[in-house]
């Protein structure tokens, strides 16, 4: 969905495809960056802004070993940002209620804990009402073009080429739906 040039009313996540409020940082369909202090990035959908959020909570949890919501949240939103009035008990206990993943239990993560994580945060970000203009099926985009992301990047640093690439992007097919 493209909510950019849509009523001035909603929020500015909603308008810029980017209902997590993610930075800009070279992601992945981005077309802009937001005139606030935050600089948050410009999607050309909300797809890619929920792509640039599923890599980023992968990241978090595989790179700095933040498995909890908790820990995700006090990096997401940290108290001593100087650019927000950030909360993160009170951001990562509303995740952890809309969820039902406890806030300090580590989670697996996968496709399906993945996309309840970023609806309540796209919730908490942007507001419910207005997350809820975001059709499910543009988390699961969301999250399969991250997928085929992380695929990408498997296949590169080991060297296993193009048919390598297509093997590993089967095989993760394969293990979201036994996990789901």
């Amino acid at each position: 969905m493209d909510f950019r040039n849509k009523t001035t009313y909603f929020p500015l996540g909603i308008r810029s495809n980017n209902p997590l409020n993610i930075g800009t940082g070279g992601w992945q369909g981005e077309v802009g960056v937001a005139n606030n202090p935050q600089h948050e990035a410009i999607f050309i959908d909300t797809q890619h802004g929920l792509r640039a959020a599923a890599v980023l909570l992968h990241n978090y949890y595989v790179k700095y070993n933040l498995t909890t919501i908790r820990g995700i949240i006090s990096r997401w939103a940290p108290s001593n940002d100087p650019n927000a009035n950030n909360n993160p008990n009170e951001y990562a206990n509303y995740v952890a209620r809309k969820t039902g993943i406890p806030a300090d239990t580590t989670f697996t993560l996968n496709a399906t804990n993945i996309k309840a994580i970023m609806k309540a945060m796209a919730s908490f970000e942007v507001g419910l009402l207005y997350a809820d203009l975001i059709p499910d099926s543009d988390y699961d985009e969301g999250i399969r073009l991250a997928n085929q992301q992380e695929y990408i990047d498997i296949a590169v640093k080991s060297g296993i080429g193009i048919g390598g690439f297509f093997l590993i992007i089967w095989l993760g097919y394969v293990l979201l739906t036994k996990r789901n």
